[in-house]
């Protein structure tokens, strides 16, 4: 339970749920609690080369030993996620051959073939089973992205192109995701608009007949109360329960009901709705390889990562040490053969002359005295964020040779004014190309575009005998920023490896895997079996207490947490909400291979459910998954189509439908809240109610005491009754006492004077009667800057339609009040209005004033 201290020590320090949320995503390190390094001293390293020559070639490749990237990798979500031991080192194509390799694609396993849109999106849908109908496509995309992409950004539009987002970055905000996914959903066929959540951005998408809010940013969807349907953006900004009844930010947040509270004030949006962003589809992942030149993916975990940054971006200091740690970098090589035919093919070439001969200059400058000129060009799929040039040139003592660069395809040109001998080595010239490339490292930003291509020109200028002088030897080499999740990593076992290209003519490409094998810790073993509910069991009620076996580890390593997931479909493709996706770590309960369902009412009467656990250990190894267990709860269906069936001057008459799913109610609790989208609440509560000092209707108080809400039991699906709040929910309650959730809330008409009349007063005695009339407080909203409060409290008007003269209402607080001067009968009206429209309720009664 150590992140679960830590999240109470950040409340303790930081009781704003938004100064909460930061405080934990940068202390975040992505490693449950307990876990410890894994060492490699002992690992056998290993390699696989292969000499390729069609245009299809698949084989296989074995790694060995008992540790993979997937089986120590945390659960991805909000936060930066973690491995704790990474068997790659490096994979490489390289061109051997003669000929241009255009395109060639490598593909572990049939994952991250990610080279155009259409390609993630087929990833997608193929990662779960090709689903035919638009739901399950939606679906497979929402979920599918968020395992591939963590919360931080280095303030750069950069992430908006899907293809650059998931090769390049691995990370994207909000922002981003808004775009991203709605082209990822647009290119699978499926419609989408603009949500409208304040200060932060989620797209819907349409199918089965509605829209669809899926949050592809904080990981977060809500499901009405049938727990079936994922709501829309309306749905929520009109109920804000749907937001405060599910876990927020994700499977590596702790539990924490203040943001949940925070989450929901960001949905009050009542206006039109329409819209999309514009797509930003323009990258893919082609590439040409000339002969000698190589494109090497690196996994290498190493201090001095470089990473393009836009402005002061620094993914380490402005989101977390774990966020720096997930940027890769691999390598961009060009060593041309230059005494061969294929060598010449350059972007450009000026007074020189080439050469055949290995061990002679295979480039001269064609006259002494003028200079000779070669262009090539760099062009990757990947961002350029460093590199280097090595030639061995030649040199009499008034030869001279310059190198410069181009980012604007020749117009201008930069000098590279480090490019020196390399120490005492005799025609050795060496340049460190990373002051021309935008990239952060040691805290240093650069503020220039992202490069993805240059030009690099070589000018040899010989004083004598240019025959003497010329190029031997070039190897260009560029570092590259690389996402981890698109690499192409090995698993343990078998690994089919594909191989394809669109080259034509003949190729020879090398293709080498290097890797290390470990057997430092082996991972627990699977989570035997449930101690409940049991396999295939009833369980009464809908708040389950799930609880399972403790895993064992063949080393003796501690377990030190636990993954669950709990969904409504036999094979489990998703949780059925992020309630069910969980790490036991970061809820309350003491033991971790235990887990309480957080609320009643989020599970189905009559429903089977699916869940399955694995288990960590001490060395930050998972198990594999557990076996798939279902059960079945048992407990009344919430009820349904709540209505006022009735209505006259003093009472309201509350209708509802039992649900016919579940256990047959015999009675109901009715609650009843000022607050539109409250949660029920038999005992007094707490609710986080802004972070404003001196605004919104609870100035200055962070977190606010609000009093039960449960009004009354009644046996039959209807009451009457004089309302004295502003909304209600209807809970069922079966023979056993076990309860449904709560329905979805119902507005009591207003204004609606509620207040007895003070019908009796006596001559020369103060008067006094305070009206009441029903008004919302409304509901937490985020405005501008994320001012978070109930900005938006009813306000009733208060006026005196009839009466005598010696009565006067205070229109503010509607106490009505006066000294009578006369005894009698006095006709009394009151009103109440309410809003810009004017409605109104009016009271009348008779005042009997005494003698």
């Amino acid at each position: 339970m150590l992140l679960l201290l830590t999240a109470l020590a950040l409340s303790a320090e930081t009781p704003d749920p938004l100064a909460k949320k930061e405080a934990w995503r940068r202390q975040f390190s992505g490693l449950s609690a307990g876990v410890q390094p894994i060492p490699e001293a002992n690992a056998t390293p290993r390699e696989d080369v292969k000499r390729v020559t069609e245009p299809s070639f698949e084989y296989s490749i074995r790694m060995g030993g008992a540790l993979d990237g997937p089986s120590t990798r945390s659960p991805r979500g909000y936060a930066a996620w973690a491995q704790n031991f990474q068997p790659m080192r490096r994979v490489r194509i390289e061109n051997l051959g003669e000929t241009d390799l255009v395109n060639p694609r490598l593909s572990v396993n049939g994952k991250r073939q990610w080279g155009t849109v259409q390609d993630l999106v087929d990833s997608a849908l193929r990662a779960y089973g090709n689903p035919t109908n638009d739901a399950d496509k939606a679906r497979a995309i929402y979920h599918y992205y968020i395992q591939n992409r963590f919360h931080a950004s280095t303030f750069s539009r950069e992430n908006d192109d899907p293809v650059k987002m998931l090769n390049v970055y691995g990370y994207s905000i909000c922002n981003n995701d808004g775009t991203i996914t709605m082209d990822l959903y647009r290119t699978a066929g499926l419609k989408v608009r603009y949500g409208y959540p304040a200060g932060h951005v989620a797209p819907e998408v349409f199918y089965d007949e509605r829209w669809h809010l899926l949050d592809s940013d904080q990981s977060m969807y809500f499901l009405l109360p049938d727990n079936r349907t994922i709501a829309g953006d309306e749905d929520v900004a009109h109920d804000h329960d749907l937001v405060k009844r599910v876990h927020s930010y994700s499977v590596n947040f702790p539990d924490d009901p203040f943001l949940d509270e925070f989450c929901a004030s960001a949905y009050f949006y009542e206006g039109r709705r329409g819209g999309q962003y514009s797509s930003k589809i323009k990258h893919t992942m082609d590439l040409t390889l000339r002969p000698g030149e190589a494109l090497e993916w690196g996994f290498a975990r190493k201090e001095g990562r470089k990473f393009y940054a836009h402005g002061s971006g620094d993914l380490r200091n402005i989101v977390s040490a774990a966020a720096g740690r997930l940027v890769y970098n691999g390598r961009w090589i060009y060593t041309p053969p230059l005494h061969s035919a294929a060598a010449r093919r350059v972007h450009s070439q000026e007074g020189v002359s080439w050469g055949t001969r290995p061990g002679e200059p295979a480039v001269r400058p064609s006259a002494a005295g003028a200079p000779g000129h070669v262009v090539w060009k760099i062009a990757a799929p990947y961002v350029l964020v460093g590199g280097s040039a090595r030639a061995e040139i030649a040199l009499g003592e008034t030869d001279r040779t310059e190198l410069s660069l181009s980012f604007d395809d020749g117009k201008t040109w930069t000098k590279v004014e480090n490019w020196a001998k390399e120490g005492s080595a005799n025609g050795v010239m060496t340049a460190d190309l990373d002051p021309w490339f935008p990239h952060q490292i040691r805290g240093r930003p650069r503020d220039e575009a992202a490069r993805y291509s240059y030009l690099l020109r070589l000018t040899l200028l010989a004083g004598a005998n240019p025959e003497r002088m010329g190029l031997k030897a070039l190897t260009i080499e560029n570092v590259l920023q690389m996402a981890p999740l698109s690499l192409p990593e090995l698993e343990l076992g078998e690994n089919k490896i594909a191989y394809r290209d669109q080259t034509t003519g003949p190729r020879v490409a090398q293709v080498s895997f290097h890797w290390i094998e470990s057997s430092a810790a082996q991972p627990p073993k699977a989570v035997a079996a449930p101690v409940h509910p049991a396999d295939a069991a009833h369980v009464e009620g809908t708040q389950v207490v799930f609880e399972w076996k403790p895993a064992e580890d063949p080393d003796g390593n501690a377990i030190v947490d636990y993954e669950f997931q709990l969904g409504d479909r036999p094979d489990l493709p998703w949780p059925l909400s992020p309630n069910f996706h969980k790490l036991s770590s970061n809820t309350a309960d003491e033991k971790l291979q235990v887990y309480t369902t957080p609320r009643i009412g989020l599970l189905n009467p009559g429903q089977p459910y699916y869940w399955r656990v694995r288990a960590l250990n001490a060395k930050g190894v998972w198990s594999p998954w557990s076996k798939i267990w279902s059960f079945t709860p048992d407990a009344p269906g919430v009820p349904r189509n709540l209505r006022w069936s009735a209505r006259d001057e003093r009472s309201l008459t509350l209708a509802w439908d039992a649900h016919p799913d579940g256990q047959s109610p015999v009675r109901y609790e009715i609650y009843a809240s000022n607050e539109k989208g409250f949660t029920v609440q038999r005992e007094p509560y707490l609710a986080y109610t802004g972070n404003q000092k001196s605004a919104g209707l609870f100035p200055g108080a962070l977190v606010t005491r609000f009093e039960a809400n449960f009004l009354q039991t009644v046996e039959r699906a209807e009451a009457t009754f004089r309302p004295t709040r502003a909304f209600y929910r209807v809970v069922a309650v079966d023979a056993k006492g076990w309860r449904s959730g709560a329905s979805e809330f119902l507005a009591a008409p207003r204004p609606f004077i509620f207040s007895e009349p003070v019908a009796a007063g006596v001559v020369g005695q103060p008067y006094r009667y305070q009206v009441q009339s029903l008004a919302s407080i409304g509901d937490l909203r985020s405005h501008k800057g994320y001012t978070v409060a109930f900005w938006d409290a009813e306000q009733p008007v208060y006026t005196l339609a009839q009466g005598p003269d010696w009565l006067k209402m205070d229109a503010k607080s509607g106490l009505l009040s006066g000294t009578p001067n006369a005894a009698g009968a006095f006709e009394i009206a009151v009103n109440a209005v309410l809003g810009d429209k004017g409605d109104q309720a009016t009271q009348r009664f008779t005042l009997r004033v005494n003698p």
